[in-house]
């Protein structure tokens, strides 16, 4: 059986560690939509020259 110090020290880094993988998650899909954000304005752009040269 743990003492009351060592299950508070595991149930921290364990609250920790979820912490971190739930904001590493975050930070992922947040990059992923700026992503696609700028690879959506670069196509629109490529788009946009491809019209000016065909006019």
């Amino acid at each position: 059986m743990k003492t009351g110090r060592e299950r508070e020290r595991l149930i921290n880094i364990f609250n920790l560690k979820k912490e971190k993988r739930r904001m590493t998650e975050r930070n992922d899909k947040i990059k992923k939509e700026k992503r696609g954000k700028k690879e959506g304005r670069m196509k629109s752009e490529k788009e946009d020259k491809r019209e000016e040269k065909e006019k």
